[in-house]
């Protein structure tokens, strides 16, 4: 752990770990967190293939979700 490139790239995985973790929201850190569970089981190589997902996904815009309200005239019983 002597090498200053080891060194780098985990100042590098620190940093955007705690930039992810700071515009997400818990629904997308569950996801992360899912993503890193699952990616432990897989060779060293493989982990970083999740957090580049979940970075992704804190990075694109958000859709919103419109929830289509029926006319007061049009409900049954109004």
């Amino acid at each position: 752990m002597n090498d200053p490139r080891m060194h780098s790239l985990v100042d590098a995985f620190v940093a955007d770990l705690r930039e992810i973790v700071r515009q997400a929201t818990l629904e997308q850190l569950a996801l992360l967190l899912a993503a890193r569970s699952r990616a432990s089981a897989a060779p060293q190589a493989l982990q970083v293939a999740p957090l580049r997902e979940a970075r992704r996904a804190v990075r694109a815009p958000r859709k919103r979700q419109v929830v289509p309200v029926a006319a007061p005239e049009s409900r049954p019983g109004a």
